[in-house]
C-alpha cells in the first residue's frame, strides 16, 4: 500500500503513525491505517494480528490464528522466496514464523540475505520487491531443499494451518512421505498448540547436532529454525524407537508454560495427553533440571 501510494516502504508509514523505525506494525495501528488506505479495518487487523506487548493479556494472535507466544513469529528479519514472489507478488504470512524455512510450494530454502550487499533483509526496505540496497528479491536464486526433508515438511505444516488453500495437495502428499515423528504429532494440533508443543520438545531434548555444529542462540536465523526442529523430531523418534532418553529442563517455567499451553490449545483430549503426559514428567522430577530415562513416560505411545 505504502508503494502504490508513492511513500517509500514502511520508515514512511512508521513515521506518519507516530512510529519509530523499529516499531513493528500490529492490529492497533489497523484503524489509522484503514483511513489512509482504504483497506477494511477487519482484514487489516487480522494480517498484522495482536502481537504487541499490550496483547499478551488477550493472547497473540497472527494471520487470524491463536500462536501462543510473540516469539514464534520473526518479525524482524524477514524471510521470502523469490519464486513465490514472481508468481503472486506477495510475502506469505507462513514466512514470518520462526521456525519456518522452506517454501513447500517451490521446494526451495527462504532467503533472508541479500547476495548483493550481503545485509540481512529488513522490513524498513524501500518496497516490498527490493533490498535495503535496491536489488530486486525476484532475482534471487534460493536453494533447493531435499522434497522429503523435515523443515520442508513442517513448513506446509504451517502453510495449511494459516492458508489451506494456498498449498499444492498433490505435492504437499510428497513432502510428508517421509513420515517424520514430529509431523505425525503436529497433524491434529491447532498452529498455537503445535508450536508450543515443538518449542517445548525441542528446549527439553538433549541432541545430537550432526553437521550443523554448536547451537545457534540467534532465534532469528535460519540455522536455529532447523535445529529446533531437528531437536523435537530427534526426541520423537527416540522415544517412538523405545530408545533411551535423556531430557534437561533448563528453564523450568518457560518449558512449563509452553507444555500448558499445547495442552490446552488441543482439539481433543488425546492430542492433549501428549503434552499432559510430557507435563506430569517434568513435574515428577522435583528440583532436576536434567534426567535420563529407557523411555518416555507418554501416554498416547501409538502416535509416535
Amino acid at each position: 500500500m505504502a508503494t502504490d501510494n508513492g511513500l517509500r516502504g514502511l520508515p514512511s508509514v512508521k513515521s506518519g503513525l507516530g512510529r519509530s523505525r523499529f516499531h513493528t506494525l500490529d492490529a492497533s495501528d489497523a484503524m489509522r491505517l484503514s483511513r489512509w488506505f482504504g483497506a477494511p479495518q477487519a482484514d487489516l487487523a487480522e494480517a498484522l494480528g495482536r502481537i504487541s506487548r499490550s496483547a499478551a493479556e488477550e493472547g497473540f494472535s497472527y494471520a487470524g490464528r491463536e500462536i501462543g507466544r510473540s516469539y514464534f513469529l520473526n518479525r524482524g528479519r524477514p524471510r521470502v522466496c523469490p519464486h513465490c514472489l514472481v508468481q503472486h507478488g506477495y510475502c506469505r504470512s507462513a514466512w514470518d514464523f520462526v521456525l519456518v524455512a522452506a517454501c513447500p510450494q517451490h521446494v526451495c530454502a527462504l532467503e533472508d540475505r541479500c547476495p548483493v550487499c550481503a545485509r540481512a533483509l529488513d522490513w524498513n526496505r524501500p518496497s516490498l520487491m527490493v533490498c535495503q540496497c535496491w536489488s530486486d528479491l525476484r532475482s534471487w536464486r534460493p536453494a533447493a531443499v531435499d522434497l522429503h526433508s523435515l523443515e520442508l515438511a513442517f513448513a506446509r505444516w504451517v502453510a495449511v494451518a494459516v492458508a489451506p488453500a494456498s498449498i499444492d495437495q498433490d505435492r504437499g502428499s510428497a513432502v510428508e512421505a517421509g513420515q517424520f515423528g514430529l509431523l505425525r504429532l503436529l497433524r491434529p494440533l491447532s498452529l498455537g498448540a503445535g508450536l508450543s508443543l515443538t518449542y517445548a520438545l525441542a528446549s527439553t531434548a538433549e541432541y545430537s547436532l550432526g553437521m550443523t555444529g554448536q547451537r545457534v542462540r540467534k532465534k532469528t536465523s535460519l540455522l536455529h529454525a532447523r535445529q529446533v526442529l531437528q531437536a523435537a523430531d530427534e526426541l520423537v523418534r527416540r522415544i517412538s524407537e523405545g530408545q533411551p532418553i535423556a531430557l534437561r529442563v533448563s528453564r523450568r517455567s518457560v518449558t512449563l508454560a509452553l507444555l500448558y499451553e499445547a495442552m490446552r490449545r488441543a482439539k481433543c483430549p488425546e492430542d492433549g495427553s501428549i503434552a499432559l503426559s510430557l507435563l506430569s514428567h517434568i513435574l515428577r522430577q522435583g528440583g532436576r533440571t536434567k534426567w535420563t530415562g529407557r523411555y518416555g513416560q507418554l501416554s498416547q505411545m501409538s502416535l509416535f
